[in-house]
Order: structure tokens, then sequence, then C-alpha cells
């Protein structure tokens, strides 16, 4: 296959339909393991046509592949082509910060903010931090120096650069600054809990998320991130508290009824649990640990068969567990015939646990 592409890849010629018969070779070569020769073609198309597919199909390629040097040079020509086109810009920021060219990446954020001064950069920055203390330093005065500094998506990465740092309290003033000019960025509000958190502040972190949930009350993320918070710090009381009134605003959320069921089951609730836990029968996410925790749930109000009927539901990467528990309530109340009897019947059901199964029967 590779000799064919590679023949008609050299006897194409621009024409009307060069673009056409480019992609169709690039796709092909995708398809049998060629990306090389797909990337090759693509950039070929970038380069002499106007094509923006082509350009950012030939960017996606060369970042799969991991070679940094030709997306540099598909975007720059792509940038020289259109000096004002805002995607290719963007491109360009994000490709030269990931191959640590921060002069570059500086001034190309200048030319974005200089078409748009309230761009917002936040996709830019996704999923790119220097891994080191030296890049990091170089990025942050780049940042530090680049009009863009005043951008609260550049503010917020110079924050969380800052915080990698250990720089906590810089951090903070930062991302105070970014919120002062967008106060209603869930991202904002959060990295900041964060911030005030990894500074060891326990007091700041709690009224800051009270705060939060006060002046945001309709933002879902954010009152749920104060619950878990609540949780994390040994007080669920008042996260149950909230959980309840997050609900009420929110009655289809599976997180929070997850949450708020876990929290009545270790506060002793166990018929509001329940309530919660029952919800979430059909929950594509939490169906499989609502079952687990509902068999709980029942064992501790000693309704064993309940809790039978609940763990049996169980599937997954629970299915050990709950079929662990299932032995143990059937030992407990001396039903060893029925073990056996279910122990044979999983073995049918569930064939690909069945040394599992045979371990569990030779354990009673």
């Amino acid at each position: 296959m590779s000799g064919r592409i590679s023949a008609q890849n050299h006897t194409t010629t621009h024409d009307n339909t060069l673009p056409i018969k480019r992609s169709m070779i690039a796709e092909f070569a995708l398809q049998y393991g060629e990306p090389k020769l797909a990337l090759q073609n693509y950039t070929d198309l970038a380069i002499h046509t106007d094509s923006t597919i082509a350009k950012q199909r030939a960017l996606d390629i060369a970042l799969d592949e991991n070679d940094l040097n030709a997306a540099l040079s598909i975007v720059m020509h792509w940038v020289k082509q259109d000096p004002s086109d805002v995607p290719a810009l963007f491109y360009l920021t994000h490709i030269s910060l990931k191959a640590h060219k921060y002069e570059l990446t500086a001034s190309t954020l200048d030319k974005i903010l200089s078409i748009d001064s309230d761009a917002d950069l936040a996709e830019i920055l996704t999923g790119i931090s220097p891994d080191n203390a030296s890049d990091r330093n170089a990025l942050l005065e780049t940042l530090r120096k680049s009009r863009a500094r005043h951008n609260p998506s550049i503010i917020v990465l110079i924050a969380n650069l800052e915080a990698q740092n250990n720089e906590f309290t810089q951090a903070i003033k930062d991302v105070e600054r970014a919120l002062h000019k967008r106060p209603h960025v869930t991202s904002f509000i959060l990295l900041k809990a964060n911030l005030l958190e990894l500074n060891g502040n326990q007091v700041a972190t709690e009224a800051w998320y009270q705060y939060s949930s006060l002046y945001h009350r309709h933002n879902y993320e954010v009152r749920l991130a104060e619950v878990k918070y609540l949780t994390k710090i040994g007080k669920p009381q008042i996260a149950l508290k909230k959980l309840q009134s997050i609900i009420q605003m929110w009655p289809q959320a599976d997180e929070a009824l997850f949450i708020a069921g876990l929290t009545s089951i270790d506060l002793k609730r166990y018929d509001l649990a329940e309530h919660y836990l029952i919800q979430l029968g059909h929950s594509n996410r939490y169906q499989n640990e609502a079952n687990y925790y509902l068999a709980i749930n029942a064992e501790r109000k000693q309704h064993y068969e309940t809790a039978i009927v609940y763990y049996r539901r169980v599937d997954g990467s629970l299915y050990t567990v709950s079929r662990r528990a299932l032995m143990s309530i059937f030992d407990k109340t001396d039903r060893l015939s029925d073990a056996l009897r279910f122990l044979t019947q999983e073995r049918v059901n569930y064939p690909q646990h069945a040394s599992f199964l045979y371990q569990l029967q030779a354990n009673i």
C-alpha cells in the first residue's frame, strides 16, 4: 500500500483536482499507519492553498505526532498568509508555548489582544504547563513583560505557574486581579479556593467558599465544590444542609444526590440516604455505585434481604467487594445452603469471575 500511495503522490500535479487528491492520499496514509506521508500531503495543501480545513488538519496530525517543528512551520505560514486570522494566532500561541518558545508566545498573545482586547485565552493554555522550574521561570518572566499580562486568562496562567513554584501568596493576589476583571468565571473562583487550601489556610478557604456560594448561588459547580470541601474537612452536617439546598434547586443533579446519599450514611441518617440514592437507579454514571451504597445502607439498618437485593445488582469494579459482602450476610444469618446456591448461579451468570467465585466458596 505504501508504494502505491507514494507513487501516486509523486505523479500528482498542481491542478484543480490537487486538493481532493492530496487529502485522499493523506487520509489513506493515516488509515494505513503512515502519518508522516499524511502530514507531508496536508502540509503541501496548507502551504499551496487557502484551505483552513487543510491547515487545521495538518496541524492536528503534526500535534498528534508531537512534531512541533512541523506544526510551527505550518502555523507560521498560515499567520504569514493572514496576519489577522485569530484562530491561526491561537494555534501559533498554543504551539509556541508547547515548544517552549516563550518570546514567540508573548508576541503572538500581544497580536491577539491588539485585535480583541477581551479575548478569552483559556483554551490556548489548556493542558500546557512547563514541567521544570527553569522553563516555568522563563515563561513567567516572558509573560510578566508581555502586553498580555493584563488579560485575565494570562493572569491566571501566571498564578498557576507561581503556585507550581510554591509562591501561593503571590498566586492568590494574581487570581484576585483576574477575578476583579471577571468575577463570574467558575475556574477562577475555584482556583482561588484551591490556592487558599494549598496555602494551608482552612479558615480563609472555608470563608471564600461560603462567600462564593452565596454570591454565585446559581452556580452549581461552585456550590458543589463547597460541599466537597466541607466534607473533606470533617463538617458533614453543614455539608448535608447545603446539599439539600442544592438538590432543591437542581433535583436532577446526580453527583449532588450521590454525595448527599453517602453523607447521610456517614451521619447514620439511613432513611435519608435511601431517599437520595434510590433516585440514581437509572443514572448512567452512578447507578452501580448507588446500588452498592444502598446495600450498605440496608445492611446497617439490618435489613438483610434488601441488602442482598442491592448487592446482587452491583457489577463492574465493585463486583468482587459486593459479593464478599453478600457472603458475609449469608454467614451471619446462617444461610450456608443459600450461599452455595447463589455462588453456583453466579458462575453461570458471570463466567469471567468463576475463579474468584470458587475462592469465595472455598472460604465458606
